[in-house]
């Protein structure tokens, strides 16, 4: 934002607009105050820069607080406007006269994006309905005529006796009886017959202030930090006139200055070439203070600018300064110092290992082998080796994945993934015997909870069958209560029940085992009387009844029996939408076990074709790009 602000202003309110960084639409960024964290600085021509904090707040929004020293600014939101609109109550000190523009930079609350001010100092009001002015000298010659003598001369030439005014007529008589006349030329010490010459001469002199109007920077948005040692950046500036054509500026010096966001001067970064060997030669002048470019050309001129591995991370501003018919102009330019590597470092140690996880080996392109050598860790590891994608992703199975990929090896991949899946226990699925009695990783893991110990066998807990644990709810429970009493391991009473007689025959019924958390064990109710709700099973459960033991009856289709565990096992397999719309957790693990640990044709080609454990069945066909996208997968 360009400002111009006449030298010695006081009280001065300036508005601006702050945007939200995060904001991919230049959205304002709202709710800024004195407490949002917002410093920076400001630099006045040929000063050191100055800190600054805006952390002292507008009283009365539109009436000007001055704040309380040079070095803090006062924030205010007006009324009415858009968010993001903010108004600055900045000290005198800043616009005092002595400098002829001040820079200033804002940042640092969380989403701003960073404001720059340049404001140019003026010694006129450019706002002003009039400019006064008092002529002491023209062209160099000191005036000898009282105040009165020149009002009167400017008199003449406005005071014509026709009736109506005539400019030709009046300038010609002012030339001629004023300005050309002779007395007048020798008083002003000019040796012209008249001023045409010398007005000609003074148009040469303003246009070759302004033949030389743009500079041109070549100048990188971000400089990154090498990962060793020093490098060089080169940075060139082309100055060229209104026409376009490539023009020295005055004494064929161009100058420069480097400074942080603090004012602290980088000035001891800049050099000739880039074997960094020589520095800039110090300005003279004018910029005494700055350093002198080298020329390669007319109106082309360079530096190189160090960068070493340690360089700080921080925004630079280069300011160019150069001198056209003994007027100082300036230009500014901003980049900023990066580690790129570092930060490259910091992504990758943040890739979950779930997401590494989710990767299928088989299916990545032959080329990922070449860009896996990018990431330094993963370079001259053993295949074969295990990968632990749970506690730390194990470089050494990624490099054997990379190596089989990168010759087509089948064997080689499936090696490595399969030690992936021995790692994670993914192998007790359906490639390894499972002992419930000695479960495999942790104890609280999903497939663990679940299924329990039965004399050497695997099945569902009774926490997992358990279908109402609070009971009264499940239509298919046609009662859920507890044994008032057992007269016999296939004879029991309920606490309660139907008074009907063979209400409950041919259903099925479990019985829960109290001393031993609920363990289940499903009969078939073989008998039911009524008045006394004495039921009769059809065999005695697996364990010994007791009084108090839990019982539930459950609705069974007519001509049915009671389902065996292995009928719920299937029922759970099969269960439709059990993991997604039309997969079924059956389809689901055959497809997995196809993929992590079945036979695989086609390995390395668009075309990729899995086969179920039985190593027969077609379980996944995978159609992919070269880059490795898969572009059609089918389920069988």
């Amino acid at each position: 934002m360009k400002l111009q602000i006449v030298k010695g202003s006081v009280s001065q309110i300036v508005t601006v607009f702050i945007q939200d960084s995060s904001s991919t639409t230049g959205a304002g960024l709202g709710s800024l105050d004195q407490t949002s964290s917002i410093v920076g600085g400001y630099v006045r021509a040929g000063s050191v820069g100055v800190a600054l904090a805006v952390d002292e707040d507008v009283t009365t929004e539109g009436t000007y607080q001055a704040p309380s020293t040079a070095g803090k600014v006062r924030i205010g939101t007006p009324a009415n406007m858009r968010t993001g609109t903010y108004e600055l109550h900045f000290h005198n000190d800043l616009f005092t006269s002595g400098a002829d523009n001040v820079f200033i930079t804002l940042g640092g609350a969380s989403n701003m994006a960073d404001l720059v001010l340049e404001i140019q100092l003026t010694a006129l009001d450019l706002n002003a309905g009039t400019v006064n002015a008092n002529l002491t000298q023209i062209l160099g010659t000191v005036l000898t005529e009282t105040p009165g003598q020149i009002a009167g001369r400017f008199k003449d030439f406005f005071d014509q006796a026709a009736a109506m005014f005539n400019v030709a007529t009046a300038l010609a008589s002012f030339r001629a009886t004023v300005l050309d006349a002779a007395s007048t030329r020798a008083a002003l010490g000019l040796a012209a017959a008249n001023l045409d010459t010398q007005l000609s001469a003074n148009l040469a002199a303003i246009q070759g202030v302004s033949n030389v109007t743009r500079l041109s920077v070549a100048l990188p948005k971000y400089l990154d930090r090498p990962v060793a040692g020093d490098k060089a950046v080169k940075v060139e500036f082309a100055l060229k006139d209104t026409d376009g054509n490539m023009e020295d500026p005055d004494g064929n010096q161009l100058a420069v200055t480097v400074y942080n966001s603090a004012g602290t001067s980088r000035d001891t970064l800049l050099y000739k070439e880039n074997a960094l060997t020589n520095a800039l030669d110090a300005g003279s002048g004018t910029f005494s203070a700055y350093k002198q470019l080298e020329r390669s050309a007319a109106g082309l001129y360079s530096c190189f600018v160090k960068i070493a591995s340690d360089a700080t991370e921080e925004e630079l501003f280069v300011k160019v300064g150069w001198e056209e018919d003994a007027t100082a102009l300036y230009e500014y330019r901003a980049t900023q110092v990066l580690d790129v590597a570092n930060d490259l470092g910091v992504l990758l140690t943040r890739c979950s290992e779930s997401r590494l996880a989710e990767l299928d080996p088989a299916n990545l392109p032959a080329d990922v082998a070449a860009n896996l050598t990018a990431i330094g860790n993963l370079n001259d590891l053993a295949a074969g080796a295990q990968m632990d994608l749970v506690n730390a992703p194990n470089a050494t199975a990624v490099t054997a994945i990379q190596s089989g990929l990168s010759t087509h090896d089948t064997a080689a991949v499936q090696t490595a993934a399969n030690a992936a899946l021995v790692a994670l226990h993914l192998d007790h699925l359906l490639a390894v015997d499972y002992d419930p009695a000695s479960k495999p990783g942790v104890a609280t893991a999903l497939l663990n909870e679940i299924v329990e110990d039965d004399g050497g066998v695997s099945r569902f807990s009774a926490n997992t069958l358990e279908q109402a644990p609070s009971a009264g709810t499940n239509p298919n429970v046609l009662i859920n209560t507890t044994a008032a009493t057992v007269a016999s391991q296939t004879e029991i009473t309920l606490t309660a029940g139907s008074n009907d007689d063979d209400a409950y025959n041919a259903q099925a019924i479990v019985i829960y085992d109290a001393s031993d958390s609920d363990y289940p064990s499903v009969r078939k109710v073989s008998g039911y009387v009524g008045a006394t709700k004495t039921v009769t099973l059809d065999s005695a459960p697996d364990f010994t009844m007791l009084a108090g033991d839990g019982v539930k009856i459950f609705v069974t289709a007519p001509g049915t029996t009671a389902p065996t565990a292995n009928q719920v096992a299937d029922a759970f397999l099969d269960r439709t939408d059990g993991v997604e719309t039309d997969v079924t957790p059956r389809q689901y693990m055959q497809r997995i076990g196809a993929v992590a640990a079945g036979e695989l044709s086609g390995a390395g080609t668009v075309t990729e074709t899995f086969l179920g454990l039985d190593g027969v069945t077609t379980r996944v066909i995978v159609t992919a790009q070269q880059s490795g996208n898969r572009t059609v997968v089918q389920y069988f």
